[in-house]
C-alpha cells in the first residue's frame, strides 16, 4: 500500500502505463478513415506548402477547424517524418499528458493516492485509449479544456501567491482550446467555472481583476493572430463556414447531420468508460447523496445559490468533478449533433470521481460494499461480453468480411471469461489491490487482441484494397487515379497528390475521364460496378472485398499487397 503514496512509484506506473496504452506500436496500421487521413494529410500538405495559416485537404480549402492540431503533426512530420505514428504522435503525448495532469491534481487536491489511482482508471478507459492513438483534434482539444478546468481550480485553491499563476496558465490553456477547434475551448471551461464558483460563494473572488485582465490578454495573444489572419484573408466565407455553419449550426440544427437520440451518451460513457463503469455508478449514488446532505438549508431558505460555501474540502472536490461531469455531459446531450468523441472531456471527471471511490476503500477501508458489488456486476458484465462473442461477435464485423461459420475470438473470449471470474472471486475474498489492478491487466490483454486480431480485420475490409491501388497506379508512369461516389481520405494521404472525386451520377465527368488519352484509374465501390459497366466498356483492374479499380485501359495485371 505505501508504494501508492510515493511520488516516484507513482510516476514509474504511469509512464509505463501510458507508454503502452498510448504508444506501443502506435505506427503499425495504417490511418483509418475517414477522419485520421484527413488530418494527416491537411498537415502534410501544410509542410509541402509552408502555408502555416491556411489549412487544406486534397489541395482544397478546409476550413472546418483551426489550425493547431495541424501544426502539432506538422511539427511531428518534421521530427518523425512522414508517416503514421507521426501523424498519431501528438495524441498519443497529450493523452499521456492528460493523465498525468489528473495525477498531478488529485496529488495537489487530495493526496498521491488519489491522484494515481484516478490517472490510472483514465488511462485505461476504453475511450481515452481509443482516441489518445488516433490522429483526430478530440484528445488535443480534451486535454486543453480539462487543463483549463484543472488549472482554474488550483487558482481557486492554492495560496494567494500562486493563484494569479494558476488563472494566467488556465486562460493561456483556454486559448490552446480555441485555436483547437473554436469558442467551445472557452465556452465549456466558463460554464464549469461559473457554477462552482457561484454554489461555493467564490465567484466574486475569482473574477479578481488581477485574474482576469492579464488572462485575458495572454488568451487573446494566443488566440487572435492566427483568427485575424485567416479572417483578413477570407473573410466572410470562413466566418460562415466555420463559425456559423461549424460551431453554431452543429449544435442548434441538424443541418450537418450526426443525429442521435438524446440518450446517446449514457450508452458513450457505459461504454466509454469501460472497465471501471460499475464502479462509476456506484461512486454517483454514494456522493450525490452526500453532496445533498451537505447542501446548506438555510442558504435555500434565504433563496442564496451559494449553497456549499462551507463545505469542506472533499465535499468541494467532489462537487467540482460532478459539475465538470453534468455541464459537458448535458451541453452535448443538449446539441443536435452528436458524435461519441465530443464528450472526451468530461472522462477525466469520471476517473475523479471513481478514483475517490477506490481511494476511501484502500487508504480508510470504507466502501467496502460498493466495491464489492461494483465488482461482482463488472464479472458479470464480462460473462455477458464473453458469451456474446460466440453468438454475436460476427454481426457486428464489417459485412465484407463476415464469413459463413462464426467468427470465434478465442483469445478475447478467454480473457473475458477468466477476468468475470477473477473480479468475482476477489471482490467476495477483499483482495483490494487485484481488483483494482485487474482492470488495467484486462485492457492490457484486450490492448493486444484489439492491434493483432481486430485491426487486421478492419485493414482486410477494404482499406488494404485502397492502398493497394494507389501504389499500383504510382508505379504507372503518366497514370491518373479518380474516386467515384467515394469519399476516402486515405486515398489521398497515401497517393500525396491530389486525387478527383467523380460525383454520384455525374456520367459527364466520368466521360471526361474515360475518355482521357492518358491511362486513368478509378476506384469505386463494388456496388457499382454493374451501374457503370451498362454505359461503359471499362477494364476491371482488380475486385477487392469492397472496393474495385477500373480503368480505360487493359494495364498490366494487378497485384495488391
Amino acid at each position: 500500500m505505501n508504494l501508492l503514496k510515493t511520488k516516484k512509484t507513482s510516476i514509474l506506473v504511469l509512464a509505463i502505463v501510458c507508454i503502452f496504452f498510448f504508444f506501443f506500436q502506435l505506427g503499425s496500421y495504417k490511418l483509418i478513415d475517414v477522419d485520421e487521413p484527413r488530418y494527416a494529410e491537411a498537415a502534410r500538405e501544410m509542410v509541402e506548402s509552408s502555408d502555416y495559416i491556411t489549412p487544406y485537404f486534397n489541395y482544397q480549402l478546409r476550413f472546418d477547424k483551426p489550425v493547431l492540431f495541424y501544426w502539432l503533426i506538422a511539427g511531428s512530420y518534421k521530427v518523425f517524418g512522414i508517416n503514421e505514428f507521426a501523424a498519431r504522435f501528438p495524441s498519443a503525448l497529450l493523452a499521456t499528458a492528460l493523465v498525468f495532469f489528473t495525477f498531478i491534481w488529485g496529488r495537489m487536491v487530495i493526496s498521491n493516492t488519489f491522484g494515481l489511482i484516478s490517472a490510472v482508471i483514465l488511462a485505461t478507459f476504453l475511450e481515452i485509449i481509443a482516441l489518445g492513438r488516433m490522429s483526430i483534434t478530440d484528445m488535443t482539444l480534451a486535454f486543453f479544456i480539462c487543463a483549463t478546468i484543472f488549472s482554474g481550480y488550483l487558482g481557486s485553491f492554492t495560496d494567494d501567491k500562486y493563484k494569479k499563476y494558476w488563472w494566467w496558465v488556465a486562460y493561456a490553456f483556454s486559448g490552446l482550446a480555441v485555436l483547437t477547434k473554436g469558442p467551445v475551448g472557452f465556452g465549456l471551461p466558463a460554464i464549469v467555472f461559473g457554477i462552482y464558483f457561484l454554489l461555493t460563494g467564490q465567484l466574486k473572488k475569482n473574477l479578481n481583476i488581477k485574474y482576469v485582465l492579464p488572462g485575458l490578454l495572454i488568451f487573446s495573444t494566443i488566440v487572435v493572430p492566427w483568427y485575424y489572419q485567416i479572417i483578413k484573408i477570407y473573410g466572410k466565407d470562413f466566418v460562415d463556414y466555420f463559425f456559423l455553419d461549424h460551431n453554431l449550426n452543429r449544435f442548434a440544427t441538424k443541418k450537418l447531420g450526426h443525429l442521435q437520440p438524446f440518450y446517446f451518451y449514457f450508452i458513450v460513457v457505459f461504454a466509454g468508460a469501460f472497465p471501471w463503469i460499475t464502479y462509476f455508478i456506484a461512486s454517483l449514488i454514494k456522493y450525490t447523496g452526500q453532496l445533498i446532505k451537505n447542501i446548506n438549508i438555510n442558504k435555500i431558505k434565504k433563496f442564496k445559490i451559494d449553497l456549499f460555501q462551507n463545505a469542506e474540502n472533499k465535499i468541494k472536490t467532489l462537487l467540482y468533478c460532478f459539475t465538470w461531469f453534468l455541464t459537458i455531459f448535458i451541453f452535448f446531450s443538449s446539441a443536435n449533433s452528436k458524435l461519441l468523441t465530443y464528450i472526451l472531456s468530461l472522462f477525466p471527471a469520471i476517473a475523479l470521481i471513481t478514483g475517490y471511490l477506490w481511494y476511501e476503500y484502500i487508504n480508510d477501508n470504507k466502501n467496502n460494499r460498493s466495491i464489492k458489488y461494483s465488482a461482482i456486476a463488472f464479472g458479470l458484465i464480462c460473462l455477458i461480453i464473453a458469451i456474446g462473442q460466440l453468438f454475436f461477435f460476427n454481426n457486428i464485423l464489417p459485412n465484407e468480411v463476415r464469413t459463413n461459420t462464426q467468427f470465434v475470438n478465442i483469445p478475447s473470449i478467454a480473457l473475458f471469461l477468466i477476468t468475470a471470474c477473477m473480479a468475482i472471486v476477489f471482490a467476495l475474498k477483499n483482495k483490494k489491490i487485484l481488483i483494482l489492478s485487474s482492470k488495467p491487466v484486462l485492457m492490457t490483454g484486450l490492448a493486444f487482441i484489439l492491434l493483432y486480431n481486430v485491426m487486421p480485420l478492419v485493414y482486410n475490409a477494404g482499406q488494404k484494397d485502397l492502398i493497394s491501388y494507389v501504389n499500383f497506379v504510382k508505379e504507372m508512369p503518366g497514370a491518373k487515379l479518380y474516386t467515384y461516389s467515394l469519399v476516402k481520405p486515405s486515398v489521398v494521404f497515401y497517393s500525396q497528390k491530389e486525387i478527383p472525386h467523380i460525383s454520384d451520377h455525374n456520367y459527364e465527368y466520368f466521360d471526361k475521364v474515360y475518355n482521357d488519352t492518358a491511362p486513368s484509374f478509378i476506384v469505386v465501390r463494388n456496388r457499382h460496378l454493374d451501374e457503370l459497366k451498362q454505359r461503359y466498356n471499362y477494364f476491371l483492374m482488380n475486385r477487392g472485398v469492397r472496393y474495385s479499380l477500373i480503368s480505360n485501359i487493359n494495364a498490366k495485371f494487378f497485384k495488391g499487397e
